[in-house]
């Protein structure tokens, strides 16, 4: 079986905003990556990548698709919030009209996307002469309406990565630690088990005598104990 075909989790993921949004050089970027499958889809004016990280201990598959590569590419791209686990509605950073645009994309995402969908909202500037605007315009936004934010430098290949990881973090949270400290500990009071006390050379009697009572303990002939 080929390593390609080993997966925990499959997560289809959107890339939306306007033309000049910057979607399909975000999608570039993520794609140049090491690991990346790609397809084109000319003919629907989408790009489509598969890309397989690693995240919390699980090996993820990621289906990517950009639906943002022409600004009136809006009644096709529909049919793929319904199947999308998470979307990352990008906004250029440089443009007014951008982040005016934000609410209609929630808008079209509430509709058309699941209940249970993820929204990260990124700020992006993939202009090199373009003069970013207040970036607390898009924290307001994305407060607004209970979304995370980042914001991302498409022109340096600045943090790419980490916007992926962040919807990834939104749809499979890491497990906290203190549920792991908590399991830990369930761990280490566990009852020990005939095999474990004979490794230490103890027998099982003699291990459970602090969980069992002492008036059940006291009834317990030698030979009885000893058998255990």
């Amino acid at each position: 079986m080929s390593t390609s075909s080993v997966y925990d989790k499959l997560f289809k993921l959107l890339i939306v905003g306007d033309g000049d949004a910057g979607t399909s050089e975000l999608l570039a970027a993520f794609t140049s990556e090491q690991g990346s499958e790609s397809s084109a889809g000319a003919a629907l004016q989408t790009d489509f990548t598969i890309k397989f990280m690693e995240r919390h201990g699980k090996r993820l598959k990621l289906q990517v698709w950009d639906a943002g590569k022409e600004q009136d590419f809006k009644t096709a791209s529909t049919s793929y919030y319904r199947g999308a686990n998470g979307v990352l509605l990008l906004y250029n950073a440089c443009s007014e009209l951008g982040i005016q645009n934000v609410r209609l994309f929630i808008e079209e995402i509430g509709k058309y996307g699941q209940d249970n969908v993820q929204i990260l909202l990124v700020s992006n500037r993939w202009e090199e002469n373009g003069d970013v605007l207040d970036l607390e315009l898009g924290e307001q936004i994305a407060c607004r309406h209970g979304l995370e934010f980042i914001h991302v430098d498409i022109t340096k290949g600045d943090r790419v990565g980490v916007v992926f990881e962040k919807l990834v973090d939104l749809l499979m949270p890491p497990e906290p630690a203190s549920s792991l400290a908590e399991q830990q500990a369930i761990e280490e009071i566990a009852l020990p088990t005939n095999a474990t006390m004979a490794a230490r050379g103890v027998s099982f009697f003699d291990a459970c005598q602090d969980w069992l009572p002492q008036e059940l303990v006291a009834t317990v002939s030698p030979a009885v104990a000893e058998s255990l």
